[in-house]
C-alpha cells in the first residue's frame, strides 16, 4: 500500500501522528489537556478526520481530544479488508484506545460514526455519546442496495 501524504496546510497536522496498532496504521490527531476526560470524534463513510477540524479547538480547551482517521479511510491505512465492518472497526478502536491508554469516556460521531459510538458503548462503558446527523437506520428503495456496495 503506498502512503498518502499529509498536505502541510492540514489542519492540526502538527498534532497528528501516525501509530500502528494490529493490522491498522492509525492516522490521529491527539490534541488538549492529556490530564483530561477523553472525547473521540468519530466521521463518516469516505471522510476523515479533518470532518471535525472546526470543533477541536474548543473542545480541546477542556477536554483531551482523539480524532482517528478510521481504518482505510482518510490518512489510516488497513491491511486487512475483512476488518473494515462495523464490529471490528469497534473492535480496532478499542485496541487503539489501549495502546494510547485512553479510555473511551465520549465519543462523538457524524453519519456513520454515531453509528460506531453506539456499538463502542455496547462494549465498554462510555459515558456519553452524540450522534450529528447519525446514519443509524436502513435505507430503502434503489439507495438501499446502492449505498451499502458503495460503502464497501
Amino acid at each position: 500500500m503506498t502512503r498518502r501524504t499529509v498536505p502541510q496546510t492540514w489542519p492540526f497536522r502538527h498534532e497528528a501522528r501516525t501509530l500502528r496498532v494490529g493490522s491498522i496504521d492509525w492516522y490521529l490527531i491527539d490534541t488538549g489537556p492529556k490530564d483530561a476526560p477523553a472525547i473521540w470524534l468519530l466521521h463518516g463513510l469516505g471522510a476523515s478526520g479533518h470532518s471535525f477540524h472546526r470543533m477541536i479547538a474548543p473542545l480541546a480547551q477542556q477536554f483531551r481530544i482523539i480524532v482517528p482517521d478510521l481504518p482505510g479511510q482518510g490518512f489510516s491505512q488497513a491491511t486487512n479488508p475483512r476488518r473494515l465492518g462495523l464490529d471490528p472497526m469497534a473492535e480496532d478502536l478499542l485496541a487503539l484506545s489501549v495502546a494510547l491508554k485512553t479510555p473511551l469516556n465520549a465519543a462523538i460521531g457524524h453519519s456513520a460514526g454515531a453509528a460506531l459510538a453506539l456499538r463502542l458503548a455496547e462494549l465498554v462503558p462510555v459515558q456519553a455519546v452524540v450522534g450529528i446527523n447519525a446514519a443509524l437506520g436502513t435505507f430503502d428503495g434503489a439507495a438501499g442496495v446502492l449505498f451499502p456496495l458503495l460503502a464497501k
